[in-house]
């Protein structure tokens, strides 16, 4: 499937003047690289190496430009990531057979995470409290396929109901100590979770994490981080406004629907690449009509939602009237729970007289009926 465009990818861990010959961040303005943030996601592909250095996975973090941090709100990052994933697919970006995504609280209870292909391992963070909401929203989630990943794990106490459902579990060589991780793993070892050595910076690291026991290992030290900068389409809100009020019809009128579809390539591409990740090898699903039909109303529209969502500008600086509702969940985003068509057009009707931006990127080439299928990674 053909994705938008991208405007620089930077590899061997994220120096924009390497061997590829990528201009250097330094040579634009201020102002430049603002205008550029409107038209562009920035993501971070980080590498997952096997003993043996071979790549056995990813980790896509979420940045707001060229810098390899973040400091923002996690929730409002994680929501894009998952949009980003839609929309340019980050498993035919890195070639991997897993990809690791950091999940909050709020997008674990959301019922967003089943717009996700069956590969993503979703990577609790550690600010998470493994509560009896979190706990069943997590067993749902590995019941469709879905794997689990514990993030900068320091203590068995308290967590043994997430340790029990993990089947990775990450320990950060910058935070603990040899007595430390010797004593974690010890007990580790009797579960049934993959242990990955995150920020491993140097060679003595990597093989005191082999003897150590690790399985996998993640840091610095490999240099193959590859950072994108990915053009997309504004939206136009009252095409997609059409679609959630036919969504929200008795039945399912789906002829109109894949019309109006068609004038929305942002949202064609995450529709149809949804729809190919429930397919088997050799089977791609090429029009709107049969994407429609195999991912269902409640998934399309979750998917419509958090594109128009994500395509504002901020998700922290919303006018006060709408600062309720810049948390998707308080939409009735969480599976099997469907969004009324009035609180759909009370919150977004404000936005149905803005002018649509002119496009930022390429237009997106929709994929024809000889698109060759995309050979997916094998399960873990």
């Amino acid at each position: 499937m053909h994705g938008f465009g991208a405007l620089r990818c930077q590899p061997k861990g994220g120096d924009p003047g390497g061997p590829r010959g990528e201009t250097d961040k330094g040579q634009f303005t201020e102002k430049e690289i603002a205008a550029a943030a409107d038209r562009h996601r920035y993501f971070t592909l980080q590498p997952i190496f096997s003993h043996t250095k071979r790549v056995v996975g990813c980790e896509a973090l979420f940045r707001k430009g060229w810098d390899h941090h973040f400091d923002g709100d996690s929730d409002a990052a994680t929501r894009i990531m998952i949009d980003n994933w839609l929309l340019y697919g980050f498993e035919d970006l890195s070639g991997a057979n897993l990809t690791f995504l950091n999940c909050t609280r709020e997008v674990l209870l959301s019922g967003l995470l089943t717009l996700l292909p069956r590969w993503a391992v979703f990577e609790i963070l550690e600010t998470v409290e493994p509560d009896e909401e979190v706990i069943r929203a997590c067993r749902q989630l590995k019941k469709l396929g879905y794997l689990i990943s514990l993030d900068d794990f320091e203590s068995i106490e308290g967590m043994e109901d997430f340790v029990e459902l993990a089947d990775f579990i990450k320990i950060d060589f910058r935070i603990t100590g040899a007595g430390e991780r010797e004593h974690l793993l010890m007990r580790l070892k009797r579960t049934k979770a993959i242990l990955i050595a995150e920020k491993v910076e140097t060679e003595e690291e990597f093989q005191l994490a082999r003897w150590e026991g690790f399985h996998l290992f993640q840091g610095f030290y490999f240099q193959e981080r590859s950072s994108f900068a990915m053009t997309r389409d504004p939206l136009g809100t009252e095409n997609c406004l059409r679609i959630l009020e036919i969504l929200n019809e008795t039945g399912f009128a789906i002829g109109g629907l894949a019309d109006l579809i068609c004038r929305e390539p942002g949202i064609g591409c995450r529709l149809l690449r949804r729809a190919n990740w429930e397919t088997p090898e050799g089977a791609p699903v090429n029009t709107f009509r049969d994407a429609l039909k195999l991912i269902g109303k409640n998934e399309f529209r979750k998917l419509v939602m958090l594109a128009m969502l994500a395509d504002l500008k901020s998700w922290n600086d919303l006018p006060p009237e709408f600062t309720p509702y810049g948390n998707l969940a308080n939409l009735g985003m969480r599976t099997g729970d469907e969004p009324s068509w009035e609180q759909t057009a009370r919150v977004l009707h404000p936005l149905r007289n803005e002018a649509k931006p002119a496009a930022g990127g390429k237009i997106l080439k929709m994929p024809s009926s000889s698109r060759t299928a995309r050979s997916k990674p094998p399960k873990s």
